[in-house]
């Protein structure tokens, strides 16, 4: 992955950290974005109204700044994919990779609940060299916590994970790594190997 890639996941990722930290100054007034602040044309007594609009400006701008960094985090993987694409060309490898991003399923779906805490619903077994998910940062043994609008409390995830890897489209895969939490934007594109991800994935 390249390091500006890699910057710019880290970037964003710290936006939205700040983000969740001031929708929870707005929770803790019992106040959300679009709650009145006003009675009667007057500023209500019982909140603080003036760190309310304070903090509803930040969150407007920082999530247009997220919004800026995505298209442009989104632009650098497709062009990262496809000088790596060129590269492979011009280098003539014909190498044949067995991964095909399949997804392999438990004899038994456990039933997962949801909580305030992050929860896979499968493992990354294999990431081939040269793959869109090796040049984005996937690694072995990367618990996958949403890929796309898939998540553990998903219905049959088998049947959903291929509506998510659309060639062409940028995705957004949150893993659970050792203890951190990571986003990785995942551009699924033809390569040299079978599939358009070039991961297996193991559900849980």
């Amino acid at each position: 992955m390249s390091q500006h890639i890699f910057e710019l996941q880290n970037k964003r990722n710290s936006l939205r950290e700040t983000v969740d930290a001031l929708y929870d100054v707005l929770k803790s007034h019992n106040v959300n974005m679009t709650t009145p602040l006003t009675v009667d044309g007057f500023p209500r007594a019982d909140i603080d109204v003036h760190q309310i609009r304070n903090t509803r400006h930040q969150i407007i701008r920082l999530e247009n700044d997220i919004e800026a960094i995505q298209k442009e985090l989104e632009e650098a993987v497709m062009g990262h994919w496809q000088n790596q694409k060129e590269q492979t060309k011009s280098n003539g490898d014909d190498t044949a990779v067995t991964t095909n991003g399949s997804v392999s399923a438990p004899t038994a779906t456990p039933t997962a609940t949801r909580s305030d805490h992050v929860v896979p619903f499968a493992v990354v077994g294999v990431v081939s060299d040269g793959s869109p998910a090796s040049s984005v940062g996937l690694k072995i043994n990367d618990k996958i916590v949403r890929l796309g609008n898939v998540e553990a409390t998903t219905p049959r995830i088998p049947q959903a994970l291929p509506l998510a890897v659309v060639e062409g489209n940028p995705v957004d895969v949150v893993v659970l790594r050792e203890e951190e939490t990571l986003t990785l934007t995942l551009l699924p594109a033809k390569w040299e190997g079978n599939g358009l991800i070039g991961a297996a994935l193991r559900l849980l």
